[in-house]
Order: C-alpha cells, then sequence, then structure tokens
C-alpha cells in the first residue's frame, strides 16, 4: 500500500494454511526462541543463526515440506 503501510484483509489471511502443531513441536520452538532472546539480552550482537535454522527446520517438518520446497524458500528468504 502506500507510504509502506500494511494492509490486513481477514478474509486473505483466512486462507493461510496453518498447520495443527504437537506439544513437543511447541515446547521445542518455545525453547529455542528462550535462547535466541538469552543470548541477545546478554550480547545484541550474538549469532543466533543456527538457534534460527533450528526452528526453520521444524516449521518445515510441520508442513511437510520437500527439499525442493525448502531450497526455494531459502533463496527467496529477505
Amino acid at each position: 500500500m502506500r507510504r509502506g503501510f500494511v494492509r490486513f484483509i481477514a478474509q486473505c489471511a483466512s486462507q493461510i494454511p496453518i498447520p495443527h502443531t504437537k506439544t513437543a513441536n511447541n515446547s521445542a520452538i518455545s525453547k529455542l526462541v528462550d535462547k535466541i532472546l538469552c543470548a541477545k539480552r546478554s550480547d545484541s550482537d550474538a549469532d543466533v543463526s543456527a538457534l534460527e535454522n533450528k526452528i526453520d527446520q521444524v516449521v518445515y517438518s510441520l508442513y511437510d515440506y520437500t527439499p525442493e520446497e525448502i531450497t526455494i524458500v531459502q533463496e527467496n528468504t529477505v
């Protein structure tokens, strides 16, 4: 939209597939996020890319991405 604003349209957002997750996946992601936040609190320049990659892997498994789909996502990540 103009001036960099984003417009939320519920009808469009409702079409985004949200997988049902198991408690183990929620816990794994939560623990990784906590580690990232802790690292950033102690050192704002901390390299947390390995932890972020682990979160990515959990998400890829939730959506049952193929290796080809993972490559596409990784190549188009900003």
